[in-house]
């Protein structure tokens, strides 16, 4: 399980908890105005569900971030999807905006993603800003917790090179994602696809130097298979719209998926090697038992 336990304090809390209030009255004012967020002709299909989406992500992981606890963490989702509904329940009152459960579900999906994903790099962030700009302590001096490391490295590597083979390889294979009745899924699938590779080597490699190359490898990666496809004919049509998912999906990954995919892949470790963590404990517990004996 995420832990949303604070990861770093916070110096200057009462300030983004004021910003949190500002978001939360954003929403609402922009959810109650006589406009309208279909924009005829748009090239973003469902436009209006993008920003229900992005605004309840926000808004469920400020809050998470700002104010943590045992109890925030069920309490503050569940509010914020009952903030939701009342604002659609508005909506079809106010006689010039519609109720919709496509935005009910977007806000749903916002308010999933932020209470899995996006907690502690906002808690990074924010302590960042501080330390940037407020003049905050640094993190290591404010929480000297030890941090958790793989313990099997070797084997998420080579998982991710299977993982990244199979991408490269689905991208000349000629299947159609045409007649799935979701909208824009080739897109959806290229920025799932680009960004839990991302993430997954960001998280499985030590050395500093890798985490910026693994990022612009990726982007190579997709303009080059972009390109390939053009040129061979084989598999889908090259698509600029591809690549943008394909990036979108890299930076999201490069900024906010990274903890979180640790912490799983920590767990999993955990949950099928059990006795590992005692064994290392046990050898450093002898170990500083030899050196006071002699």
């Amino acid at each position: 399980m995420i832990s949303h336990r604070p990861t770093t304090t916070l110096k200057y809390a009462n300030l983004w908890q004021a910003m949190a209030v500002l978001i939360l009255a954003a929403i609402a004012i922009g959810s109650l105005a006589p406009i309208s967020l279909r924009l005829p002709g748009s090239p973003i299909p469902h436009f209006d569900k993008i920003l229900h989406f992005c605004a309840y992500a926000l808004l469920t992981g400020w809050y998470l971030a700002v104010f943590p606890g045992r109890y925030t963490r069920i309490l503050i989702p569940s509010l914020a999807l009952g903030f939701g509904v009342l604002l659609e329940w508005l909506q079809g009152m106010t006689g010039y905006r519609d109720a919709s459960l496509g935005d009910a579900a977007a806000d749903l999906g916002g308010i999933l993603l932020a209470s899995l994903l996006i907690v502690t790099p906002l808690q990074h962030g924010m302590a960042a800003f501080e330390q940037l700009f407020l003049g905050a302590p640094s993190a290591e001096k404010q929480s000297p917790r030890k941090r958790q490391s793989l313990k099997h490295r070797g084997l998420w590597q080579i998982i991710g090179l299977h993982l990244a083979a199979a991408l490269l390889i689905s991208a000349f294979t000629p299947i159609q994602l045409n007649d799935i009745p979701i909208p824009q899924i080739d897109k959806i699938l290229h920025f799932v696809a680009y960004g839990t590779l991302t993430a997954w080597f960001l998280v499985v490699t030590r050395s500093r130097r890798f985490k910026i190359l693994i990022p612009l490898a990726m982007l190579i990666l997709s303009v080059s298979s972009e390109l390939m496809q053009g040129i061979t004919r084989f598999g889908g049509d090259p698509s600029v719209f591809d690549a943008l998912a394909d990036t979108a999906g890299i930076l999201i990954a490069s900024l906010i998926v990274i903890s979180p995919l640790k912490q799983l892949l920590i767990s999993l470790e955990r949950l099928f090697h059990p006795h590992s963590s005692h064994r290392r404990k046990r050898r450093s517990r002898s170990r500083r038992l030899s050196e006071i004996t002699r």
